[in-house]
């Protein structure tokens, strides 16, 4: 009997949570002819016939048009936000709340054009809010006198014609570039790692991802690291800053400025730990425990040029992007506290901006 495997992945379950239901998401491709069902197949590791088939079946999945043909980029030159011409679309705000109670809220229904930045995230973790959001904006516009043009923004999509038809957008408003149209080529290397524990895999990425950094972002080009957790960021920027030191003696790999010149930015920096990899080595890290003012500062470093290296977590990636010319991302997967298993990254999250992404799963 043929058979062709299309997904595979080591699921553990703690004794702790024996009896909780526990999900499991993960993507597969789908081939044509469409077969009439997939099998699903849970096969224990340690008894022998300890396994279960579970049917999926295909007729009735709802697939997106097929190839659906790619807009032509215009050569046009971008405007820069300021061509709006109003500071109050220049600064954009949570519309979450203040949209809830539109009727007691006059600017809310005085505005004429809405704009939704990255909707590709809608499959996300907050997609849910992001979704609520726009139809909101569609049953406030079809509530009231003013028209309101509703204008979404995201990375090129196999269904993009039926969110043009979500938000009502007519044949000749909708744009779909194919993936290849980016201001930067997008190059992308992914590096498996076949180790089942989460913290030795993570301790066996970090020697080639300062090999990564070393090869990839030469002449002191920026990378951004992401790892799944605080704990995993000052772990990532000590080893980084081992090697660098080992490699380079007394003049470390990242340092792009002099400890003098360093110094009356770092002073300011309230953690010790994060202080001393900022001026000695060229290293900083970014994670939700830090103060603003410290983020601030590394952010600051980081987009001038005087540090090659952020780490960052991956719960930071939309909060406070940064423009780098090499992505590290270290691990497929981050823990989810309140399933207490851990969940792969949205592709959408992954493919933001970068030039060059490496990938290690």
């Amino acid at each position: 009997m043929w058979c062709h495997f299309l997904h595979h992945e080591y699921f553990l379950l703690k004794k702790q949570y024996i009896d909780e239901d526990r999900t499991l998401s993960f993507t597969f491709p789908i081939y044509e002819p469409l077969p009439p069902q997939y099998l699903i197949h849970v096969v224990s590791d340690k008894w022998i016939g300890s396994q279960t088939v579970l049917p999926v079946s295909c007729r009735h999945l709802i697939l997106p048009e097929k190839y659906p043909p790619p807009t032509e980029l215009l050569d046009l030159q971008p405007l820069p936000i300021n061509a709006l011409r109003n500071p109050s679309n220049e600064s954009p705000d949570k519309w979450d709340a203040p949209s809830c109670r539109w009727k007691q809220r006059k600017h809310v229904k005085e505005v004429g054009r809405f704009i939704v930045d990255e909707l590709h995230l809608i499959w996300g973790q907050g997609g849910p809010i992001l979704e609520v959001i726009v139809s909101r904006m569609r049953n406030i516009a079809s509530q009231i006198d003013t028209k309101i043009k509703i204008v979404a923004l995201s990375t090129s999509l196999a269904n993009a014609k039926d969110l043009g038809e979500w938000i009502s957008a007519i044949s000749h408003g909708l744009f779909n570039f194919p993936p290849g149209v980016r201001p930067l080529p997008l190059e992308i290397h992914i590096q498996g790692v076949s180790i089942a524990s989460s913290e030795a895999r993570m301790q066996a990425m970090t020697k080639p991802t300062y090999t990564a950094i070393i090869e990839h972002a030469k002449n002191g080009k920026p990378a951004v690291l992401f790892v799944p957790t605080r704990k995993h960021s000052w772990l990532t920027a000590v080893d980084l800053m081992t090697y660098s030191s080992r490699e380079g003696g007394e003049n470390p790999m990242f340092v792009l400025q002099s400890s003098a010149e360093l110094e009356p930015f770092v002073d300011r920096i309230r953690e010790s730990m994060l202080r001393e990899r900022l001026q000695y080595y060229g290293v900083g890290y970014l994670q939700e425990g830090l103060s603003p003012t410290d983020q601030d500062i590394v952010r600051t470093l980081f987009e001038t040029g005087w540090i090659q290296v952020c780490v960052m977590t991956s719960s930071m990636c939309s909060g406070m992007p940064l423009c780098a010319h090499l992505v590290i991302i270290m691990g497929r997967q981050y823990y989810d506290g309140r399933e207490n298993a851990h969940r792969d990254y949205q592709v959408s999250v992954i493919l933001q901006k970068p030039d060059k992404i490496i990938f290690f799963k």
